[in-house]
């Protein structure tokens, strides 16, 4: 809408409202940006069933049960702890019920892993895009590393 100037006001004025009117939108654009793509869930999108421990339960790969343990936190942080208990720290967010996982490999890029969670929330699914074979986690008891036994 074209910005009109009475007698009594002065065009630079009709420019720097719409210069902060501007600024303001593209700040709230950024906003929703960033939290849409962020590090890590917001505490109020973190669902209670979802928060804890889970270890693989069954792998149609071969896996033995026990040998993965995956940590969630409220925060969006996503641990996941390797051999020897070497964690990996990566981030989680959920979009449309599943779990999205982007863990930064070094020197390479970021892996997304995804979950799907079944309709209790007992167990997580992981699809390989590799295999197309299916990993069952279910909530952790013990753990693989003793220092993080509950």
């Amino acid at each position: 809408m074209p910005m009109r100037c009475s007698g009594k006001s002065r065009p630079s004025q009709g420019i720097a409202v719409a210069t902060a009117f501007f600024a303001a939108a593209l700040l709230a654009c950024a906003n929703a940006t960033a939290a849409a793509r962020g590090s890590a869930a917001a505490a109020s999108e973190s669902p209670v069933w979802l928060i804890g421990q889970w270890t693989l339960a069954e792998d149609e790969d071969g896996g033995p049960p026990g040998m993965d343990l995956d940590e969630f936190f409220e925060d969006g942080r996503y641990i996941i702890y390797g051999p020897n208990c070497r964690e990996s720290v990566a981030t989680w967010h959920m979009f449309r019920g599943d779990i999205y996982v982007t863990l930064d490999v070094r020197g390479k890029g970021p892996i997304a892993l995804i979950f799907h969670p079944n309709a209790e929330h007992t167990a997580l699914t992981f699809t390989s895009p590799r295999t197309r074979n299916n990993a069952i986690y279910r909530r952790a008891t013990t753990s693989v590393c003793s220092r993080i036994d509950k």
